[in-house]
């Protein structure tokens, strides 16, 4: 699940931006998992998504990291990032007011990506709104579960 997304200013040195994903139970291949950073105002397709993830296994109770900057998000985080994660050129378009989205297909031959989380709302941008995150950074709060359908209730937003 997504649980955290973190927009940092650009123009500030050494600072990250990064989705964190969470395990819940086992995964043997992260790449049946797939990410985008939607595209504000024009909603987001469940086959149209930018990043397969790397073809990893994950623990239940683990993180990983999609990182655009490895020495921002290291600098920032006190650890080797590409140990847990990997660099994602899609994070290039993570600017504070787009959705990010969760998808899962069946076999890593499939095409038939299904939406299993999603931070903001489809086909919205951030401006004025409260999930906006650029240059903060929000959390889903505990005891919440993924979700197809966004509620900024389950989440917490701080500024840098």
């Amino acid at each position: 699940m997504i649980s955290a997304v973190v927009r940092a200013d650009r123009s500030s040195n050494n600072m990250p931006e990064f989705i964190e994903l969470y395990a819940l139970n086992d995964i043997a291949n992260l790449s049946l998992y797939g990410i985008d950073v939607a595209n504000s105002g024009n909603g987001y397709e469940s086959t149209a998504f930018a990043d397969a993830l790397n073809n990893v296994s994950l623990s239940k109770g683990s993180y990983y990291y999609m990182f655009y900057n490895d020495s921002y998000f290291d600098a920032w985080a006190g650890f080797d990032g590409g140990a847990v994660g990997e660099y994602s050129s899609e994070l290039n378009y993570l600017n504070g007011r787009k959705p990010v989205i969760l998808y899962k297909r069946s076999s890593t031959n499939a095409n038939d990506w299904k939406i299993v989380d999603d931070f903001g709302g489809n086909g919205e941008d951030a401006s004025g709104d409260p999930w906006r995150y650029d240059n903060a950074w929000v959390k889903r709060k505990n005891n919440t579960l993924p979700s197809t359908t966004f509620d900024f209730n389950d989440w917490e937003r701080c500024s840098f």
